[in-house]
């Protein structure tokens, strides 16, 4: 949970009646985000929504930081930078069954956090990395279309610059020491 007060503690309970009922790990909706609705509220939705499609994980909230996990789950997961966000939808590629809670923001606790463009940026950029550790046949395709797409190209040119020089005896190279 978050160190700000941010949440209730009296969720915690609840949270460890999931587990007890065999889910491996409960992630905490923050289902009335408090903020503006234009720079908060939306970008919100759309960035959760963003990650339930590209994970395939059915969540409301990726971002709310009250969770409960069991050990052995969050044991087997590696993360890189800033990829607890993602500790579902890298949970769930472990088989790990997970259930979603709705709770309150405390009265009073906005996060005060500044969210900026660079911020957006870290978590597109993480949620790559996140599609390419939960699904490796896209990280193939995408890295082999380059790798294609950069072969081929460079056989063009090389096509180009030999029918330069051999057939129409076209120097490739100038003589620079003038």
């Amino acid at each position: 949970m978050s160190g700000d007060l941010q949440h209730d503690p009296d969720e915690i309970p609840r949270f460890l009646e999931k587990i007890e009922e065999g889910y491996d790990l409960v992630s905490g909706w923050l289902y009335q985000r408090r903020g503006h609705w234009l720079l908060r509220q939306v970008p919100s939705r759309v960035a959760n929504w963003m990650m339930a499609k590209l994970s395939g994980i059915d969540l409301h909230d990726f971002g709310t930081t009250f969770k409960a996990y069991r050990r052995e789950i969050i044991q087997e997961i590696q993360l890189y930078g800033e990829l607890h966000r993602f500790i579902p939808a890298l949970a769930s590629s472990t088989g790990a069954k997970i259930a979603e809670l709705p709770i309150a923001s405390v009265a009073g606790k906005e996060d005060k956090k500044r969210y900026g463009i660079a911020r957006t940026i870290r978590v597109l950029l993480d949620l790559i990395i996140v599609k390419f550790l939960l699904d490796t046949d896209a990280a193939w395709a995408i890295f082999g279309l380059v790798g294609v797409g950069s072969t081929a190209l460079s056989v063009l040119l090389w096509l180009v610059l030999a029918l330069d020089k051999f057939y129409f005896h076209i120097a490739l190279i100038k003589d620079w020491a003038r």
